[in-house]
């Protein structure tokens, strides 16, 4: 089969996808424009809105790869979960405003929370036992990487294409086009519509645009972030934390630690069968390993040291869990 040629038996998912992503789009509008004028409660409308987000995440990020109604199941499941956590946390707060106003880390945390445990219920919903089959986990969980990311850029494409559409258009007078492209309703409908319907492509030819290539990339910046993180492990101790542009030194340590595990596991693969066979990464991949556990002590180090000065915040006790978890993998 030539790659210009469709696969057999593909495409049948597109409507299916399609649809999904519509009504993921006219849910958020729905509870931006219709619910928030009917329910009173903050904390009832922000459970609802964290279970429609949570929801169509996982629902779209499943629905390809495993049975439609065990998709429903997981992506119910996990969104009631990160609803619920987000609501129960939001009653540290007078407001429901405050809660939200100018604290990211909770989106984030619940970010991380459905992604993290998105890849485990999808193995499972392939009757697979994600704590036993690593293989399966590590490759289902790339490949929705790929998915939602190759989506997610088409999705901005298109909407490049439609605007220059729209001015096209407005040259020879036609307005009505760039009239509809700016209701939020139709703006959200065409949002979701097209990224439910890439992400169904892109899974149709997971042969051509597989997680694989993505890996290869990733191999190739081993050596570099080696070399610095060992530059890094040398002259810390010697030259002591400094700040640079901003930029916390744990928080650095902690992104750079987990750009360090990222590369690692994509020069280690799934298994002894695909793991990286060039030198270079191979011993890139060991010495990153060896590197790691120091880059975390440095990073609970500096925590320790802001804490001691400053106290506890939502922020540095996020931090202590990365690097616990670092200090973890490290281990």
């Amino acid at each position: 089969m030539s790659v210009t040629e469709e696969p057999a038996g593909r495409g049948r998912f597109r409507p299916v996808m399609t649809l999904l992503g519509i009504l993921a789009g006219l849910s958020w509008w729905g509870i931006d424009n219709v619910l928030s004028t009917v329910i009173e409660n903050d904390r009832a409308l922000l459970l609802v809105s964290c279970f429609a987000a949570g929801f169509f995440s996982v629902l779209l990020g499943m629905a390809c790869v495993v049975p439609l109604r065990r998709a429903f199941a997981a992506a119910f499941v996990i969104a009631a979960a990160v609803a619920s956590l987000l609501v129960w946390a939001s009653f540290r707060y007078d407001t429901v405003g405050e809660f939200l106003g100018g604290r990211p880390l909770h989106a984030l945390a619940a970010g991380c929370f459905v992604f993290l445990v998105t890849p485990f219920a999808l193995v499972r919903a392939l009757d697979r036992n994600p704590f036993r089959d690593y293989p399966t986990l590590f490759e289902e969980t790339w490949s929705l990487v790929v998915r939602v990311v190759a989506a997610a850029v088409f999705t901005g494409v298109f909407w490049i294409v439609l605007w220059l559409c729209d001015r096209v258009l407005s040259l020879v007078g036609i307005t009505a086009f760039g009239e509809l492209l700016a209701e939020d309703w139709a703006a959200q409908m065409i949002t979701g519509g097209v990224f439910g319907l890439s992400l169904a492509v892109v899974d149709e030819w997971r042969d051509y645009l597989s997680h694989e290539l993505v890996l290869r990339l990733l191999r190739l910046m081993l050596p570099l972030v080696t070399a610095v993180t060992a530059t890094l492990v040398v002259l810390l101790p010697v030259r002591g934390f400094r700040e640079f542009g901003g930029l916390s030194p744990t928080g650095t340590l902690i992104v750079l630690a987990g750009l360090g595990v990222t590369l690692v596991t994509a020069a280690l693969d799934e298994d002894e069968n695909h793991e990286a066979r060039g030198p270079w990464v191979r011993r890139a991949a060991m010495v990153m390993s060896l590197l790691l556990p120091a880059v975390a002590a440095f990073a609970a180090y500096g925590l320790w040291l802001r804490v001691a000065q400053h106290g506890w915040t939502p922020n540095r006790l996020a931090g202590a869990l990365a690097v616990g978890a670092l200090l973890a993998y490290g281990a």
